[in-house]
């Protein structure tokens, strides 16, 4: 049986984190680097020498050159231990494949012994941790393609058998082995996590801070309380351009669809969607509807859609050609029950300001209980964003009725943060929609949310405004699948 010791769960967390510096060793010991324009033999090993493989030659070259190599003191320790347990390399040799040693290690070997050796001797969870994250990244990427969802619940279920300092180990360990992690798999919107001077605003070891920073799948938002409205504000991206993948193209309507009906809202706010594909997306959730209703015996409740054109905004073919949608681009709310339109198309346009614009209402009832849902995606100029802001609202005032309200969209505005952050037209937008904000007796259920918006440096610029009594019990941010925002998610008291 090997002894694991810590000094060797500190040298195994070494060799896999610092692998590259250890690859190649041995020819930069016979290597002038200065030859090359390199600064130190480390560097030559890991630019020109490296095969992915680890030998006792490279362990030997690292505590050759030691510090004026380029190498760590953490590497060569991590060496000398190694080097002083030949049974422990042979039985590193061979943890990914079995077989007979051939005195190279690969990086699965490493994680293949930890993962062996992991209930032995004094094995930290610091290094344990590295064959956890190998395993919850490989769930995610079965079939050559990242499943976010997967990786997911795997990493819920580990993290649910650690303490917190653990979790944080292996948050960290998750992002070191994934240099996409952040964008791909912690920020599936595509969200940035840096100040406006490129400062990072989460350390990588903040496992809490970080752990909300990523918007929930809808198969794991909580269950919705009773008596309670779940509503949805959804940017799906259309308006990004077809076929780059930067929002929802034709094809991904189905996902869209899913993840609508996965997170069992009862009203969901749509903003940039194409006319021409309404049809699609409805028919995508009604089949979902129809499925469900006959696996859990009842009757299949009405997918309606109301669509509101903003713009008669063209898509581009992944080609590269051209085209018009055929029904314009704008906003839409999904029920499964009757609408009445409040404010629709027949109204003004809101005050220009790049593109059109348009805010749309509607009134609904669910459970019995009647409600009037107001939705809208301002100018991302911020030149006269004000005054749609301030147009938007007065129509709310004046259609909203005295029941329960709702008014949620897409703002391209942020209203968190101090007043000083702002300046100019961002400014202008800024104190127009705090002040209305505050004359108009509507909560804004999404204040803690976090980051929805991709652009800037991560931004709330999506909301979801409640008032006539309507209180919120709960308040998500949801990955949008294809999508560029966070959805946000609100479950709706509307009696309180």
């Amino acid at each position: 049986m090997v002894d694991i010791t810590g000094a060797t769960s500190d040298a195994l967390r070494v060799l896999y984190r610092h692998f590259d510096s250890f690859d190649g060793a041995r020819q930069a010991s016979r290597t002038d680097p200065g030859y090359f324009g390199y600064e130190s033999e480390a560097e030559v090993s890991r630019e020109l020498y490296a095969d992915g493989e680890i030998s006792r030659a490279d362990l030997e070259a690292v505590v050759e050159l030691g510090e004026a190599g380029g190498f760590s003191r953490a590497e060569i320790e991590a060496a000398e231990h190694l080097l002083a347990n030949e049974g422990m390399l042979d039985t590193i040799d061979v943890a990914a494949q079995g077989g007979a040693t051939d005195g190279r290690i690969s990086e699965q070997d490493v994680v293949g012994f930890i993962n062996t050796h992991r209930n032995d001797g004094d094995m930290a969870y610091g290094t344990l941790a590295i064959a956890d994250a190998a395993e919850i990244l490989q769930v995610g990427r079965q079939g050559g393609t990242d499943d976010y969802d997967a990786r997911m619940v795997a990493f819920a279920a580990r993290v649910g058998t650690l303490d917190e300092d653990d979790a944080s180990a292996l948050l960290g360990e998750i992002l070191r082995q994934d240099e996409g992690a952040r964008a791909s798999w912690l920020q599936p919107a595509r969200l940035e996590q840096t100040g406006p001077d490129g400062e990072r605003l989460v350390a990588d070891g903040d496992y809490e801070a970080v752990l909300d920073l990523i918007p929930r799948s809808a198969t794991q938002l909580p269950p919705q309380p009773d008596g309670t409205v779940r509503f949805v504000s959804f940017n799906i991206g259309q308006g990004a351009t077809r076929g780059e993948g930067r929002g929802t193209d034709f094809d991904e309507l189905g996902q869209t669809a899913r993840i609508i009906a996965d997170s069992d809202a009862d009203i969901v706010a749509v903003q940039e969607i194409f006319g021409a594909d309404v049809g699609a997306l409805e028919e995508h959730l009604q089949d979902i509807e129809d499925a469900r209703a006959e696996q859990e015996g009842r009757e299949p409740r009405d997918v309606v859609i109301t669509f509101s054109e903003a713009s008669g905004k063209e898509w581009r073919h992944e080609s590269g050609r051209y085209g018009h949608a055929g029904d314009g681009f704008g906003n839409a709310v999904i029920t499964y029950g009757p609408q009445e339109i409040i404010y629709g198309d027949d109204r003004p346009l809101l005050p220009e300001s790049g593109e059109s614009r348009r805010i749309m209402g509607i009134a609904t009832e669910v459970d019995g209980e009647t409600v009037t849902v107001f939705n809208t995606h301002l100018s991302n100029e911020a030149d006269g964003r004000a005054e749609q802001i301030e147009t938007a609202f007065d129509i709310v005032a004046e259609h909203g009725g005295d029941g329960p309200v709702i008014f949620a969209g897409d703002f391209n505005q942020r209203i968190d943060g101090d007043r000083d952050d702002y300046s100019g037209e961002d400014l202008q937008a800024y104190d127009a929609f705090k002040g209305v904000l505050a004359d108009a007796g509507l909560d804004d259920l999404g204040v803690d949310a976090g980051a929805t918006g991709n652009w800037g440096y991560g931004s709330r610029i999506d909301y979801i405004l409640a008032g006539g009594g309507a209180t919120a019990e709960g308040v998500y941010r949801m990955d949008p699948g294809p999508g560029d925002h966070a959805a946000l998610v609100a479950d709706i008291d509307l009696t309180s």
